[in-house]
């Protein structure tokens, strides 16, 4: 009688991966594609324009004095300023920031508008110190009445 080989007695061929030099050419090109648009993506990103972050001098009691002189269009401070409070309306947030006065007796409390976005990367906190760059603006309330010097955050950045 003849003997049955079984299947797990098979052999079966292994398979070899083998590529064209043309094929490994190619893959290394793309390769080198890959690498180069990465490297330019990092070096040629758009950076955010420098800003003097300078304080600049913000008289505190002429902007309660007339407030509407200083919302000149282009007019922009920087102010270094302690958060006291935070309130939050939908993604946008009303923060109420202490500023050392000029004599240095006391602090000075302000309110800033920070729309949703212009804080960029840095997370406002209550009691942190921050560079506000502010500008100006006139508006009007909720019934619409004329509201002269509002202050509002173009962009902030860590003390």
């Amino acid at each position: 009688m003849a003997r049955r080989s079984s299947r797990r007695s098979r052999k079966t061929p292994k398979k070899s991966f083998n590529l064209s030099p043309a094929t490994l050419r190619t893959l290394a090109g793309a390769g080198a594609v890959v690498l180069a648009v990465i490297v330019l993506v990092q070096f040629m990103s758009p950076k955010s324009p420098e800003v003097d972050l300078t304080p600049t001098s913000f008289r505190i009691d002429d902007y309660r004095r007339d407030g509407s002189r200083f919302a000149t269009p282009g007019n922009t401070y920087v102010l270094e300023a302690k958060v006291e409070n935070i309130d939050t309306r939908g993604n946008d947030k009303l923060l109420s920031v202490s500023l050392p006065r000029q004599n240095g007796a006391k602090t000075d409390r302000l309110p800033l508008i920070l729309l949703d976005g212009k804080s960029g990367r840095v997370n406002v906190t209550r009691g942190d110190t921050f560079l506000f760059e502010v500008t100006c603006r006139n508006g009007q309330d909720a019934e619409g009445k004329p509201v002269k010097g509002i202050l509002m955050v173009k962009s902030v950045h860590s003390k």
